[in-house]
């Protein structure tokens, strides 16, 4: 309905726009509009001026898996983090592959004997995924990836890198705003998974945890729980290493690495706190 809506009004003159607008200021004016429905109609003539590249989510905030990842490992991964689909890569992030649906990493999961075999080994597990130019705009790439029935797309730059990649909720909230399952979280950087167990972003300002988790950092040369981390690792992170460090009372281990950042840490309380950190 939304796709046939957004064809039929692209087929209008645009000098019917400021007509419309006209009026709903003035039902809004009158009480004839409430807010949110004359929201609803600005965002529809926001809609086809804006591309991929305004609403994707950035090439630093993506979550993807390595291709040589463990099932295992990767399921526990996709259990960890908030989505259901992720993009596969070979080495680095340029280089995706296509990506991996939660339901199928977890049907594979009950074969044992694929607990160690990369996903990339696995036959079937990685599925295609397309290619769009961050200038593609989003009311044509609502219409293809409906028409394809894709839920991720990953957008491109000029020299055939990854530049982001859009969901068709990203394009879905361009029009209803934001929408949230029984899994999201509003607090996405910091999320409680237990009483004394939280999921924390990578890029989340230590500001934030101390406030939050309590947790208190003498560093003041980084910023980020990534920066902090990396600076106890003493290198810069390899995707698919093996992370964990005590420190301040608390035991924090990478879950997952992308890009040489790390995205995503589980950190929980220890009932005997160190006072230093340490792998």
């Amino acid at each position: 309905m939304i796709g046939r809506f957004i064809k039929d009004r692209s087929n209008k003159e645009d000098r019917y726009e400021s007509e419309i607008k006209s009026i709903v200021s003035e039902g809004t004016d009158t009480g004839g509009l409430e807010e949110s429905e004359a929201k609803m109609i600005e965002k529809v003539f926001e809609f086809d001026d804006k591309t991929a590249h305004d609403i994707m989510t950035h090439r630093e905030e993506i979550n993807a898996i390595e291709d040589v990842t463990p099932l295992s490992e990767c399921i526990d991964i996709i259990l960890d983090g908030a989505n259901t689909r992720y993009p596969v890569y070979h080495e680095n992030i340029d280089d995706i592959l296509g990506t991996i649906h939660m339901k199928d990493a977890i049907r594979a999961g009950r074969d044992q004997s694929l607990s160690d075999k990369p996903i990339a080994d696995i036959e079937g597990l990685i599925k295609q995924v397309s290619f769009v130019p961050e200038t593609r705009k989003i009311d044509e790439l609502f219409a293809v990836m409906q028409a394809k029935k894709t839920h991720l797309v990953i957008v491109a730059d000029e020299y055939g890198q990854t530049s982001g990649l859009v969901t068709l909720e990203d394009i879905l909230e361009e029009l209803v705003g934001d929408i949230l399952d029984e899994y999201d979280d509003e607090e996405v950087d910091i999320r409680k998974v237990s009483e004394d167990v939280y999921i924390v972003r990578g890029l989340t300002p230590l500001t934030d945890i101390e406030e939050r988790i309590g947790i208190h950092f003498e560093e003041d040369q980084v910023e980020t729980l990534n920066g902090f981390l990396t600076s106890v690792l003493g290198h810069v992170p390899r995707s698919g290493e093996i992370f964990e460090t005590d420190y301040g009372g608390y035991n924090f281990h990478v879950i997952s690495i992308s890009n040489h950042v790390i995205q995503s840490v589980r950190v929980r309380a220890i009932k005997d706190p160190s006072s230093g950190a340490g792998t």
